[in-house]
């Protein structure tokens, strides 16, 4: 049994819908879909990405003196992390290095996509979604237009949809809100 499980991108709820024999349930956690963009927008996109390539392939990110300096950017980045919740991310998400620690992802996952796909195109994959669908939508989440979150959630055949509180890390900051609601989706 395969579960697709991703957050933000909408890259499971793709791969449910071009692979639906190979994804028997799928958890949205504070991402419902890809993020879209009005076709017209397109070249602007484009242009702003490979401007945005060229920038960061000049320059490397410094690493970390310590675990907890990279511990004190990561909550930087991250309004709703709570000290325990950035340390988790860290500690699987660096190496340690000659001047400290350095973060191990890919750097071009910083970068804006170079193409997005239209509203209509996200709907069509969300549509193609036959495995039951968990939603859950942290009431402190990313800021998506209520429109957008009822168009794309009304897309999905099998829909459970929860909301809990908290903000984009609540399965960081606060796992026993969104735990067993999750194990017993998976469960069947």
């Amino acid at each position: 049994m395969f579960w697709a499980w991703r957050r933000l991108s909408g890259g499971a709820a793709q791969t449910a819908a071009v692979a639906p024999e190979t994804v028997q349930r799928l958890v949205l956690l504070d991402g419902f879909g890809p993020l879209s963009d009005p076709a017209e927008e397109a070249p602007a996109r484009l242009a702003k990405a490979l401007e945005a390539e060229c920038r960061q392939f000049s320059a490397e990110d410094p690493p970390c003196r310590s675990l907890e300096a990279a511990v004190k950017a990561r909550m930087r980045s991250g309004a709703d992390l709570t000290p325990q919740g950035a340390r988790l991310l860290v500690e699987r998400g660096t190496e340690p290095c000659d001047d400290g620690v350095r973060f191990r992802h890919d750097p071009r996952l910083k970068l804006p996509s170079r193409t997005r796909l239209t509203e209509e195109q996200v709907l069509a994959f969300l549509r193609g979604v036959v495995c039951p669908v968990l939603a859950i939508r942290p009431r402190g989440g990313w800021p998506v237009p209520e429109d957008i979150i009822s168009r794309r959630l009304g897309a999905f055949a099998d829909l459970h949809k929860v909301e809990v509180e908290g903000g984009h890390h609540v399965h960081l900051t606060h796992p026993e809100r969104v735990e067993q609601t999750i194990a017993e989706f998976l469960a069947g």
